[in-house]
């Protein structure tokens, strides 16, 4: 149960890195200074929880050793994902603008030529 409370915790610091990321306008989603920033904390994160299951709950480092990989590794893939979302997205935002601002000055040149 401690575990997912972990991994819920991660996750939701991962949208506070994307909405704070969003907010101070780095990129539209998730920039990647973001990402380095988040994975270093959460890195942080998990290696304290890590040292508190060893000091305090009396696990040995051979146990909770096996347990730090599920506890770090689901919410770095969850923003590797969401980069690579966001980077999808953004991409074939600026394809989609690119074209219609390219069909509207054809539009544009042809009314012109029309009217004279």
């Amino acid at each position: 149960m401690h575990t997912l409370i972990i991994l819920v915790c991660g996750i939701i610091l991962l949208g506070l890195f994307i909405t704070f990321g969003w907010l101070w306008h780095f990129t539209p989603l998730l920039s990647p200074a973001m990402l380095k920033l988040f994975i270093l904390i959460w890195f942080g994160v998990s290696s304290w929880n890590m040292w508190i299951g060893i000091d305090k709950a009396g696990y040995s480092l051979c146990e909770e050793i096996y347990i730090f990989p599920l506890v770090f590794l689901p919410p770095v893939l969850l923003a590797f994902i969401a980069l690579k979302w966001a980077r999808t997205i953004v991409a074939s935002y600026f394809a989609l603008n690119l074209k219609l601002n390219f069909n509207f000055e054809e539009k544009t040149k042809c009314s012109i030529l029309i009217i004279y």
